[in-house]
C-alpha cells in the first residue's frame, strides 16, 4: 500500500516481497505474524 494516507509515502521506491502462498497456507484459528525490516 503505497499513498500520503497509507503505511508507505507515496515517492517510495524500495522493494517489497509477499509470500502469498505462506500467507494463503496459514488457517483461520492461527496467528499470522508479520515480521519487516528497515535496511536503511
Amino acid at each position: 500500500m503505497i499513498g500520503d494516507d497509507n503505511v508507505l509515502p507515496a515517492n517510495w521506491r524500495g522493494k517489497f516481497e509477499r509470500f502469498a502462498d505462506r500467507i494463503d497456507a496459514v488457517l483461520p484459528e492461527q496467528v499470522l505474524t508479520i515480521e519487516a525490516w528497515d535496511q536503511s
